[in-house]
């Protein structure tokens, strides 16, 4: 098995678990009953990978410097970060997340303090020992 490979299965088994704990709650919340009503797939159903809620510190590196973020949402894609201030950031930058995996990301869009980051390819550093 490649590096790449084994990356990626480690990603995802460390996403997993925040999956799991957040489907579990959604499902809480919603139950199983169903309108039975069609409609038009919303933005989120049109989404490549599931997005979660989270609470993790991390750090951002970018060409404007160093800073202190909140992931406040997450999927195996990419991650929405909230800084203390709205900041410059460049097009690419360095997510270190406090649980130690670090990630390439490429800034798909910023609104005040948040920001979206799509991940390049798997993490640069993992989580798992």
């Amino acid at each position: 098995m490649e590096g790449d490979d084994v990356a990626g299965i480690e990603m995802r088994a460390r996403l997993a678990v925040v999956f799991e704990q957040e489907i579990s709650k959604q499902e809480a919340l919603v139950g199983s009953a169903s309108t039975g009503s069609q409609h038009a797939p919303s933005y989120e159903e049109r989404r490549r990978w599931p997005r979660y809620q989270v609470h993790l510190r991390a750090q951002l590196l970018s060409g404007a410097g160093s800073f202190d973020c909140t992931v406040i949402d997450l999927s195996e894609g990419g991650a929405q970060i909230d800084v203390a201030e709205p900041i410059p950031l460049s097009a690419v930058a360095v997510l270190n997340m406090e649980d130690g995996a670090t990630y390439v990301a490429r800034r798909r869009w910023v609104n005040g303090t948040r920001a979206g980051f799509e991940f390049t390819g798997p993490p640069l550093v993992s989580s798992e020992p």
